[in-house]
């Protein structure tokens, strides 16, 4: 999951507000913490599966992006 929320942060920080940057209690920056709530809420919704550490789209997660 780190590696997906590096990526995350790679692709979106020309996009992030200096207050996505800032530091909340433990040390994490607010769009760490709103990203890892987000992948939370798409695993427990079944939209995407984790095993031995990958994460990958299920049916539903695949349905949902096709527009099926």
């Amino acid at each position: 999951m780190d590696e997906v929320l590096e990526e995350t942060f790679r692709l979106m920080k020309s996009r992030l507000y200096p207050a996505d940057l800032e530091e909340l209690p433990g040390g994490v920056p607010r769009w760490r913490r709103q990203a890892e709530n987000m992948l939370d809420g798409l695993l427990e919704d079944g939209y995407v599966a984790e095993s031995r550490g990958r994460l990958t789209l299920t049916r539903l997660g695949l349905n949902y992006l096709s527009g099926s």
